[in-house]
């Protein structure tokens, strides 16, 4: 079987409770699994970033740009370009991007 990356939209994508940051492109929308490229840049960072609560397992890869992640209760992961980081659902996180322009493929089962 042969997948084809047909051109579709990017949109915006809702981070929780009708909170849009950035712009996501959809490989895979199901239910039990999503897989996308997700992008945001400082334009779209105009408000403190909020607690960001896991609800399912995700794994990404950095495309573009460095992110810190504070994941509760006290680490810090620093992610640049090609750095490849997996976490847990219900897991309570904190982003900063730290650069210009952040993309990243994400992988999230539920």
């Amino acid at each position: 079987m042969a997948w084809v990356l047909c051109e579709t939209p990017s949109e915006p994508f809702d981070v929780g409770r009708g909170t849009f940051l950035g712009r996501v492109f959809w490989i895979r929308n199901e239910p039990n699994l999503q897989v996308g490229l997700w992008s945001v840049n400082q334009d779209d960072l105009r408000t403190p970033p909020a607690p960001y609560v896991f609800t399912g397992d995700e794994t990404i890869l950095v495309l573009e740009g460095e992110v810190e992640v504070d994941v509760e209760p006290s680490t810090k992961v620093h992610l640049r370009t090609g750095d490849i980081a997996s976490f847990k659902k219900g897991t309570t996180s904190q982003w900063n991007i730290t650069s210009d322009e952040y993309k990243e493929l994400f992988i999230y089962a539920f």
